[in-house]
């Protein structure tokens, strides 16, 4: 079966470690364990306002056939890569990752969504602890 027209960009692996919604005894957020999704990565600025009002520039952005919810962490590379990082106790790389800002929808004639477009800018906090 031919690959859709709205899937044929996303040719870049990625590892995702989704927000799961909970915090830790500090008060930061928890991700689950990583998945490796496939989407479109493309580096380029664009702005928007978080939630609290505030202007933010965010670095990069990707498309991808699954929703990811705000606040998750993504780094470029499939699973392979991610083997050969230096990873901390998150088993998140030390560098070049990324956190899900603001979400996008395009949706078919139909009306049903046939992928989604993320902004997503280079995460300088604490890393977040998996939990289960």
């Amino acid at each position: 079966m031919p690959v859709p027209l709205e899937y044929m960009d996303m040719t870049s692996l990625a590892m995702l470690w989704e927000n799961s919604g909970a915090s830790d005894r500090e008060g930061n957020p928890t991700v689950i364990a990583p998945v490796e999704i496939t989407c479109r990565w493309e580096e380029d600025q664009r702005e928007g306002y978080d939630k609290n009002g505030n202007l933010v520039t965010t670095d990069v952005t990707i498309c991808t056939t699954r929703n990811i919810l705000i606040g998750s962490i993504i780094w470029e590379g499939g699973l392979t890569d991610l083997a050969a990082q230096d990873v901390g106790s998150a088993m998140l790389p030390v560098s070049d990752i990324y956190q899900v800002l603001f979400r996008s929808r395009a949706k078919s004639k139909g009306g049903e969504v046939v992928r989604y477009e993320f902004s997503i800018k280079r995460y300088m906090d604490i890393v977040p602890d998996i939990v289960t």
